[in-house]
């Protein structure tokens, strides 16, 4: 019997060429720690031209709250990863979304550690916290990449200021969900996620950004360094979508990296001085969050953090104002 305490919940899942994780993310899911007869999973193939459909066939084939949708068209404005996700929800019968990627791996109570930031009827879209796998360099600078930025997410959240959200580990209510129209009419963006996070905002919900260790998804790394810029340009894309703000802190950003080196140049003194006081704060309120979070062994390597954040960042941006292809995402070209 199902009680208030287990709401009926649906993973929304979207896989195109995933044939090297996809195994990994539905290993993970099929351990969580929740009443399968309240539980449905959701997978949609779109279009893979590898083996993804029949790896996800293979797994779910004596799991029957697993299905597999492939998608062969689009729906109304939707296109890409959130066209596969407006399938998905249009099929979703739970009261809450979960959304996650298939280079995901969540945790066993990842489910129950989500729903609890559902405490008022007018929050609408919860999010997670995500880090990264993996043992070289790169990989641990984007675990801590991604969490140092999850933490000035959440801090902001919660003076009331709703920066965005992660597609990667994120959670809806299905009324919050639909209220938008879902995906197929939401406007197409490069950050699906941060364009119906948006929509549910402006239908008057609130937002929530966890900081539980049970709610922290492992995705994969980036290896390489263009792959790295490849996405990281995607996100600066859809973030100056969102309009002439975010275009002009993307811009500002960008004005205030070079100004740093003419400071540097007039007045190094000050400047160093300056440098040294926010890399130790900074480290050290770093080295905190990952302690709360249960992820000590990066401690470590949080001292080269600075380093990998200036080097980078100037390579990105860079790449970004240089940029004349428009978007590589996932084979296809935006």
């Amino acid at each position: 019997m199902q009680h208030r305490s287990t709401p009926k919940v649906s993973i929304l899942v979207a896989a195109r060429n995933e044939a090297h994780c996809i195994e990994r993310c539905l290993l993970y899911l099929s351990r969580l720690d929740y009443p399968t007869d309240a539980l449905q999973i959701l997978i949609g193939n779109d279009d893979s031209t590898d083996q993804t459909a029949e790896i996800i066939a293979r797994f779910i084939q004596d799991k029957p709250h697993f299905q597999l949708i492939n998608i062969t068209q689009n729906i109304g404005l939707a296109k890409g990863k959130g066209n596969v996700l407006a399938q998905l929800a249009q099929q979703a019968t739970g009261e809450y979304f979960l959304f996650t990627d298939a280079d995901i791996a969540v945790q066993p109570h990842w489910v129950q550690a989500m729903l609890a930031g559902f405490d008022t009827e007018k929050v609408g879209v919860i999010n997670g916290l995500s880090t990264i796998s993996g043992t070289p360099l790169l990989a641990r600078m984007q675990a801590i990449d991604w969490l140092a930025n999850l933490l000035i997410i959440w801090l902001l959240s919660l003076i009331k200021i709703p920066i965005t959200s992660m597609g990667n580990n994120m959670a809806t209510t299905a009324k919050a969900y639909r209220a938008t129209g879902g995906y197929e009419n939401l406007k197409f963006s490069l950050t699906e996620d941060y364009r119906l996070f948006k929509a549910i905002l402006e239908q008057g919900f609130e937002f929530r950004q966890l900081m539980s260790p049970k709610c922290v998804a492992v995705s994969l790394p980036i290896t390489t360094v263009k792959g790295w810029l490849v996405q990281r340009n995607r996100w600066i894309t859809g973030a100056c979508e969102g309009g002439w703000y975010y275009q002009l802190l993307v811009c500002g950003l960008a004005a205030l990296y070079v100004a740093v080196f003419a400071l540097f140049w007039y007045a190094p003194v000050p400047m160093f001085l300056f440098w040294v006081t926010k890399y130790f704060i900074q480290n050290l309120v770093i080295i905190g969050l990952l302690g709360r979070l249960r992820q000590k062994h990066l401690w470590r390597w949080v001292w080269f953090y600075e380093i990998y954040a200036f080097v980078f960042t100037g390579m990105l941006f860079a790449y970004h104002f240089g940029n004349r292809k428009g978007v590589e995402w996932k084979s296809r070209q935006y």
